[in-house]
């Protein structure tokens, strides 16, 4: 069976009870996917009948991040009703895609 990879979508079946890859709700492991580091990604398109869980070895550093003032920030917005939590969807995914930008300059991913 085949998996499809394309950039940062990837075409991805979810895992049934035995671990493997069926070939439904692609469109969701596509949105999922994104958010996956490619790591695991590779994985599983090199590796498509290793039943998960497993344990790999992995040389990196971790980075933790405290975005000041944002419970207030989330306080404040969370007022605005659906508004303010698009606006604050928003502020993170850019906050974490600069940071993600970051990281890839200096040959980092996200894990």
């Amino acid at each position: 069976m085949s998996t499809e990879f394309h950039s940062s979508k990837v075409s991805l079946q979810e895992l049934d009870n035995n671990g493997k890859f069926p070939t439904h709700d692609a469109a969701d492991w596509s949105t999922a996917a994104s958010y996956l580091p490619n790591i695991l990604l590779d994985t599983i398109r090199h590796c498509p009948d290793r039943s998960p869980p497993w344990i790999d070895p992995l040389e990196g550093s971790l980075l933790l991040a405290d975005i000041s003032g944002f419970t207030s920030m989330s306080e404040r917005l969370a007022e605005a009703g659906k508004e303010g939590a698009e606006l604050l969807t928003s502020i993170i995914n850019q906050y974490f895609h600069s940071m993600l930008d970051i990281a890839r300059e200096y040959g980092g991913t996200k894990i």
